[in-house]
């Protein structure tokens, strides 16, 4: 045998079961987790990103077509009535999203907005230090419980909310350096006028 080429061939071959190895240890966390069965004989055993999206294993024909008709609603965008699609119409007048899945995408969270985009998964409540009749958070008497960015034709939109970034620098205990994002919140373009003093708002990731 060629010596020459022995060492070379016995470090690839550690190698590749070193590689093997750490793979195989990497999947089994997530093995575990599908073979725990959490939801019992309607675990879903799927982690991909229509996880959520799917439905349970046990469902018999007549519950099964009834999810897939919920799932249509849920995924098909609301339009503005009077409409010939009189099962989807009823849109506005003012809204958050044309759709359940346009906050709840995959039927999974939502996200917070980019800078140049409206709100949509992001959503803005709102609360006044008076309760209401079942002691549940005040409304601004304007605004409501939340801020509806979107509106039909002919319907201002209630307003939007400018999200800007503020760092935070520190340094942890070892010394290494950190920086925080911290979020600040400006309406803007509100147009039936300005939240009631003492109305206070909630960013809430749909």
């Amino acid at each position: 045998m060629n010596t020459g080429l022995a060492l070379p061939l016995a470090l690839a071959c550690a190698l590749t079961i070193a590689i093997c190895g750490c793979r195989s240890k990497a999947s089994a966390p997530q093995e575990a987790l599908l073979a725990l069965n959490s939801g019992g004989a309607m675990t879903v055993r799927s982690s991909d990103r229509h996880a959520f999206s799917r439905p349970a294993p046990n469902l018999d024909v007549e519950r099964r077509a009834a999810f897939s008709i919920g799932n249509a609603f849920f995924n098909s965008p609301w339009i503005v009535a009077p409409a010939t699609a009189d099962a989807r119409d009823g849109l506005g007048p003012l809204f958050n999203a044309r759709s359940c899945d346009a906050c709840h995408n995959n039927d999974g969270r939502g996200r917070p907005p980019e800078q140049s985009e409206k709100p949509v998964s992001l959503v803005i409540q709102f609360a006044t230090p008076t309760p209401g009749m079942n002691n549940e958070p005040g409304a601004d008497p304007r605004y409501g419980i939340n801020l509806n960015p979107f509106a039909i034709g002919g319907v201002p939109a209630e307003g939007t909310i400018r999200i800007r970034h503020r760092e935070i620098r520190g340094t942890f205990a070892d010394g290494e350096p950190y920086t925080l994002l911290a979020p600040e919140y400006e309406f803007e373009d509100l147009a039936y006028g300005e939240l009631r003093d003492g109305t206070g708002f909630s960013p809430r990731v749909a």
